[in-house]
Order: structure tokens, then sequence, then C-alpha cells
């Protein structure tokens, strides 16, 4: 990779995982070295590629080959990486500037990668990054780069241009803005007027919101920011403890049910299916794997935290979501509440004498419940983790109120009767998907033949891998929130 990208070790030992940045401190990727051979995105040697030049690799299990083309001219860029393999050969193809920054990323497990789905413009120095993961073979590829000439058409500020377009083709335009001509002003007191108006109008509307008649909207936004670590402060200055406590109270989602796993008769099956989920006011992703016994908890097992991606990628695992929350802001690694992990005890809580807990025993059936220490022990857990609420339980529906939990980031895991596993991630407080009631997490999952569901750590921590790929878009924007454990399946 170009000699101005960082790349800094994040830990150590067999495995070792790491960020790339480059010199604006912008993250650019994410890397991994075995054995002390760096690959995925890590500095290797670049083989030139002209062109309308075809070449042949076999690429090894888990490494990466870098390859670096220069475009005399401004000009459209088209890389096709073709799989050659006649075998299976999962493959990811990333396009770089010479400062590190990402163009274009995609994988793909069959068939080619092309990157005119996201075009790549003008003359410079790229860099093209292909990597194989499949621990049982090498893969065969071909990559080619092909330039298509850009015919822009010149456009000046204030004229119009009127063209026919035929179907399935682009026209470019290039408009040049003189700085000169870029002028910044002063508002002027009639703008100043309208400004002031416009304000107190928000605010009146906002009182009136937040103390008028409408106590759905009081019952909202106070569930939304208490379920929220981050966003408490909102509803603790505008109403008072006692008010609070009343609302909390009111919605607080029933724990006092314990799972039937003797509903539960496992099918088995090879079948995974992955699709996206859409309500009126948010946007999600849901999985459902027909075999139980591919899904695993997996801890980070540092202070820290880690990045799904990287939970994932360690484990080689086709996918996976977030689990349990965390200690505090500062130890996102540390896991809050009791966690098993392979019949172990990994994690213990103090806090209170009963637990509600969700996992999977060593017969692959999903055991959600409000559990005595004695109890969990009588689960047989293979793994499970602390949270809640139950959504879902022997069938039935738990109780729960229109304005349970807020609008937030949503995590859940549910089983069917035939032993399916499905698990939802629903995207929140961002224009488009401003996020999901308990209720709301609950109607899909029972939609889609849950029997028994439980909800995880929400918020911004609710994240979905799938095919090695973050598929949703968590609430912090580019900045996803480390964790202290995963669920993953193969």
């Amino acid at each position: 990779m170009p000699e101005n990208v960082i790349y800094v070790d994040d830990d150590a030992g067999y495995n070792k995982f790491g960020a790339a940045y480059n010199t604006n401190a912008k993250k650019v990727g994410t890397y991994m070295h075995r054995y002390g051979a760096w690959y995925l995105g890590t500095n290797i040697p670049s083989v030139e590629l002209s062109p309308g030049m075809v070449h042949n690799a076999i690429i090894q299990p888990d490494y990466a080959h870098l390859y670096r083309v220069t475009i005399p001219a401004e000009q459209r860029i088209i890389v096709s990486l073709e799989d050659t393999s006649s075998s299976y050969f999962y493959k990811n193809m990333g396009i770089y500037t010479v400062d590190g920054e990402s163009l274009f990323s995609r994988s793909n497990y069959h068939g080619d990668i092309r990157s005119d789905v996201i075009p790549v413009f003008g003359a410079g120095t790229y860099y093209i990054r292909v990597g194989g993961q499949n621990a049982e073979a090498n893969g065969n590829y071909s990559l080619s780069v092909t330039t298509d000439p850009l015919q822009l058409t010149d456009i000046t500020p204030g004229t119009v241009y009127n063209a026919v377009l035929q179907s399935g083709a682009q026209q470019y335009y290039r408009v040049t803005i003189p700085r000169g001509n870029v002028r910044f002003t002063k508002p002027s007191t009639r703008i100043k007027k309208r400004l002031i108006i416009g304000g107190a109008a928000v605010i009146l509307i906002l009182l009136f919101l937040l103390y008028g008649p409408f106590e759905g909207f009081r019952l909202l936004f106070i569930n939304t920011a208490m379920y929220s670590s981050r966003f408490q402060f909102l509803a603790r200055s505008l109403y008072s403890e006692n008010y609070i406590e009343s609302v909390l109270e009111i919605n607080k989602p029933a724990v006092d049910r314990k799972t039937n796993t003797e509903m539960v008769n496992i099918v088995g099956g090879e079948g995974l299916y992955f699709a996206p989920v859409k309500g009126n006011y948010y946007t999600g992703f849901i999985i459902k794997i027909e075999n139980p016994a591919r899904l695993t908890l997996v801890s980070s097992h540092n202070s820290e935290g880690k990045l799904l991606e990287e939970l994932t990628a360690e484990h080689n695992a086709l996918g996976g979501i977030n689990a349990s929350g965390y200690t505090n802001h500062e130890l996102k690694g540390e896991a809050w509440g009791i966690t098993i992990l392979n019949g172990d005890y990994l994690t213990h809580c103090s806090d209170g004498d009963r637990h509600v807990m969700g996992g999977f025993s060593r017969d692959h059936k999903l055991s959600v419940g409000y559990f005595t220490e004695d109890e969990i022990a009588a689960q047989n857990y293979l793994w499970a983790v602390e949270f809640g609420p139950l959504l879902i339980v022997n069938g039935e529906k738990s109780e729960l109120t229109q304005f349970s939990g807020g609008l937030s980031p949503r995590t859940a895991i549910g089983q069917t009767k035939d032993g399916s596993v499905l698990l939802l991630v629903v995207d929140g407080r961002r224009a488009g998907s401003i996020g999901a009631t308990y209720r709301d997490t609950q109607t899909i999952l029972y939609a889609n033949g849950a029997v028994n569901a439980i909800g995880l750590d929400g918020g911004s921590s609710s994240s979905m891998v799938y095919e090695g790929t973050l598929v949703n878009t968590p609430s912090e924007g580019d900045t996803e929130r480390l964790l202290p454990n995963a669920i993953i399946f193969y």
C-alpha cells in the first residue's frame, strides 16, 4: 500500500488485528497477520497493471494481492475480477487512492466483481487489492482494468442545458466556479427576523408536545431517552425523577417467564436466508439459519473490545450480530451481566438474585427466561448472555406497551418451532430509520415464526455482518462501537 498509510498493531498473539490509518488520521481499513505474513490490505509489494491488460493469478487462503494502475488522462475506470476457481472461493476487492482513501469495496462467494457499480474517475495512480478467504484451497482469478474515455460537456453556472439521454447511457458534465465569484454576505434584517420568529415557533411547538395534552409523545420521548445510556440527561432535564420512574414502571416489560424447550423440535437443514425488513419508521435486516448448530458466542477477550467485523473474521465466520452490553464506555470489552461460553461462566453479575437470560443449550435450543443462579445452571447452557427484554416465550408474546423501550436501534435473537434461528438488527437515530420499540422488534420476530425470542444490546452497539460485510448502518455513523462479544455463524 502507499507509504503514507500507517498501520497500527492493536493486539498480539497468533492472530494479530489492527487498523490502517492515512496521514490525516482517517481509518481506511483493518488488517491481520498470521505467522508474520501480512495480508488483507497491508504493506505488501504491488504489481504494475496497465489498462487493457489481463492478469491471471492464484491466491493463497487468507492472503491478498496488491496491484498498482496509473491512468494518464481523465477517464472512467472499470476493474473486473473474474472468479476462475473450480472450487469454493470467497474473494473481495477494493480500490484505493494513493493516500489510502477507499473508493470501492465488494466481496462475493461465487461469481465476478465489477467496479462499475461505484464509478471511479480521474487521472492518477490507484491501488487495487484482491483478497481471498478460504481455509481449504487456493483461489484462481483473472483481473483486468479497462478505461472509458469521458466525454465531458462544460457548462457554466446560470445556464440550462437540454439533452436526450438513451436508456442505460450516462452523460458527464464539468462545471468550474471561479473563487472570486463565491461571496459570503451577512444576513439581512428581514432574514434575522424570520430566523427569530422561526426559532420561537419551534420552541413553542416543542413545549406544547413535551408538556401539552399529548401524553403519547411524552411516554415515547422518556422511554427513548431513558433506555439509552447516552441520552438520559434529556429526559432528566425536562421531567422530575418521580414522573420518569412512573412512566418507566408503566412501560416496564414483564420478565417472570421461562422457556419450555420441548416446543422446539429441531429439523436441521443447511438453508440460510438474508433479507431486509422495513416498517413505517425503521429499516433493518433479518437472517434465518436453519441449523442452530452453526451459531456460537465469541468473546473479544480484552477490556477495550473489538469491532464485529474483527470478531467474525478472527473466527472465519460468515457473519454475526452484537450480543452483550458493556460495563462502561471506557471498558467496552468487559461484558455487563452473566455470560457463559462453552458451558463455563465467563463473567458473573452480583446485581440482584434473578437474571434475564438468553442462550443455547447443548442440544441447540434457545432458552430464555428470568432465572435464579440455580435455574441458570439447570438450563445446561452451552453459551448464553444476560440482557433483555423477553420478547416471546413458548409461542406467546410478552406484554409490552406501545412505547416500551422507546425508539432506538435494536438487536434481537429468536428461534422457531423447527429450530431455525432468527437474527434481527434494526437501524435507528438517522434519517429513514429512527428506530424501533420493543414491541416492533417482537412483532417482526413473531411474524417470522419465532416461538422464543429475547432482546440483546441495542443503541449504537446494534450491528450485523453478513458475508464479511457490515450490512447495517450503526447509529454513530462511521464510528462503529467496540463490542465485548458477538453471536456468530458459519
